[in-house]
């Protein structure tokens, strides 16, 4: 008897679509927190939001489901960490998208509308690495 029930590929693309829901809500979290003092940054973050809404209907068209409640942990902490330490903040949020972007590979045969997800994954973390250069 296994402990653990091995993961399909539908519960992958679910907790996908989780992930993209809960980005979209740090995303908007992080744009109050820099708004004052960097309000281009702000803007920044609030299209990559967009986008991250984006990536969470292309999931939802895959799994048929609708989710409404972000889960806030990620969002509170990275704000959190982005009020005393940007750099440190934008870094885990660049390697976040990496990781993201990393998860969609194994599914683009399957959905090739993935790929796109994919690649903005990968935008979204190299935007994190140039506000860091430019403001940080």
């Amino acid at each position: 008897m296994a402990l653990f029930k091995k993961k399909t590929t539908m519960d992958h693309i679910l907790t996908a679509q989780q992930g993209e829901l809960d980005a979209e809500y740090m995303y908007n979290e992080m744009a109050k927190v820099v708004e004052k003092d960097y309000p281009e940054v702000a803007e920044n973050f609030r299209k990559v939001a967009k986008a991250e809404r984006a990536h969470y209907n292309v999931c939802a068209k895959i799994t048929g489901k609708t989710l409404t409640d972000p889960v806030p942990v990620k969002a509170i902490l990275v704000s959190n960490i982005l009020k005393r330490n940007p750099k440190l903040a934008l870094t885990l949020v660049a390697n976040g998208e990496y990781d993201a972007a990393s998860e969609y590979a194994p599914f683009i045969l399957e959905f090739p509308q993935i790929e796109s997800v994919l690649k903005d994954e990968i935008r979204h973390g190299n935007n994190a690495k140039e506000l860091i250069a430019k403001y940080f």
